[in-house]
């Protein structure tokens, strides 16, 4: 118990060694526990072992395919410990109560397995929804600034890379005419008509209140990124009538390079 204390204060935990301690732990635990409850008083009633294998899942956070198996072991060396030298009535006594606990440990273990599930669940949750824009879904100004910085660190070959801004002209004049409810379903219908224009291995943000950005992965060419530019300039202005006849447009700036270059 000491030496993992001190282990766990060290800047960084190896997870390996981390459950080597705890197994070690364990093993010395269990020893103590068989000693006291078997050996030491063999005409006693057990105290210890119904309890040690009901607090394993709670005290020793190992994973669920290695904590059954280890409190299956547990049980049957418990058990032929007892077999071989209690006497039978109270070794009967001591198994039963034993594979009661073993029952108990093994819900403990199955509900502490559902409450981290559930916590890990939320964890990512959480996560997704900080790296998303609430209202387009897409990435937010954050979350595509440090995808693009990872995607240029694995820059590889000689494939033409672009980066996009896509600023829409006059939303503001839609928020006030038609309200910020319409402003914002056309601006989630032109980030799912981008999604759409653009490959699933291009990186797509909303970087402003009317701003988008679009980084474009291994380009064929410029004529294949103007023809989609061209299709969104005028999938904005249809959409824009749609939304309450009001004609918009959007402005796209792009810069293009060659890996090396």
């Amino acid at each position: 118990a000491v030496i993992s204390s001190l282990y766990a204060k060290k800047p960084k935990v190896s997870s390996k060694w981390a459950n080597f301690l705890c197994l070690a732990f364990y093993i010395v635990f269990l020893a103590f526990v068989v000693r006291l409850d078997v050996f030491e008083e063999p005409t006693t009633p057990a105290s210890f072992m119904p309890l040690m294998l009901t607090v394993i899942p709670v005290v020793f956070i190992f994973r669920f395919r290695v904590i059954i198996p280890l409190m299956v072991v547990t049980e049957i060396i418990y058990v032929s410990c007892v077999y071989n030298v209690k006497a039978e009535r109270i070794g009967q006594s001591d198994i039963f109560v034993s594979i009661v606990g073993l029952i108990l440990g093994f819900l403990i273990a199955f509900t502490i397995v559902q409450l981290r599930i559930q916590d890990n669940n939320a964890k990512h949750e959480y996560q997704k929804r900080s790296m998303v824009d609430p209202v387009t879904g897409i990435l937010n100004k954050f979350s595509f600034e440090n995808s693009v910085r990872e995607a240029l660190k694995a820059r590889e070959g000689d494939a033409l890379y672009a980066l996009l801004v896509l600023d829409i002209d006059n939303l503001k004049r839609m928020n006030d005419e038609l309200g910020v409810m319409v402003g914002d379903m056309f601006l989630e219908d032109i980030a799912e008509y981008i999604t759409h224009t653009f490959r699933g291995s291009d990186i797509i943000g909303r970087v402003g209140s009317d701003e988008f950005m679009v980084y474009v992965r291994d380009m064929k060419d410029e004529d294949w990124l103007a023809h989609r530019m061209s299709r969104i300039q005028k999938e904005v202005k249809a959409l824009s009538n749609e939304h309450g006849n009001i004609n918009m447009t959007v402005s796209i700036g792009v810069a293009i390079a060659r890996e090396g270059h």
